[in-house]
């Protein structure tokens, strides 16, 4: 993959927004691109080592999903299986 493409995959994959196959990708080429890497470390504070939030711009095109939903999620599951099985049930 050329540099420009990684380049445009970098904000991601330090966001941890990169897909499995994009993290794959910008290592395997990291180990082999100076120029990508010296990228990459633009996007770190050399002072503390933390990430310079004004450089990244990202949308995130992910939902986050915490416990509630899980649980919300899991309820609706039950419910509509308890539903089905009372109506089984009572033919």
């Amino acid at each position: 993959m050329d540099c420009r493409k990684i380049k445009s995959i970098i904000p991601r994959y330090v966001n941890h927004s990169a897909t499995e196959e994009e993290i794959s990708v910008v290592e395997e080429h990291l180990c082999i691109c100076h120029e990508c890497r010296q990228y990459l470390s633009d996007f770190f504070d050399k002072d503390d080592n933390s990430l310079k939030t004004k450089r990244i711009s990202v949308k995130k095109d992910f939902v986050k999903i915490d416990i509630f939903n899980i649980f919300v999620v899991a309820v609706g599951i039950i419910v509509v299986f308890l539903s089905v099985w009372l109506l089984v049930k009572a033919r």
